[in-house]
């Protein structure tokens, strides 16, 4: 069995999920954060 990880064989963590930022694990940030994507859909 291969020592890399799931995430390694896959090839690494997707870019939409790295140029995220802030602190995501704090619920209020998240909660803003989430708003402004459902806002920006409903917007086009």
């Amino acid at each position: 069995m291969s020592a890399n990880t799931i995430l390694q064989r896959l090839g690494g963590v997707p870019k939409n999920l790295i140029k995220g930022g802030g602190n995501l694990s704090d619920r209020d940030v998240r909660k803003v954060i989430i708003a402004q994507k459902i806002k920006q859909k409903y917007d086009r």
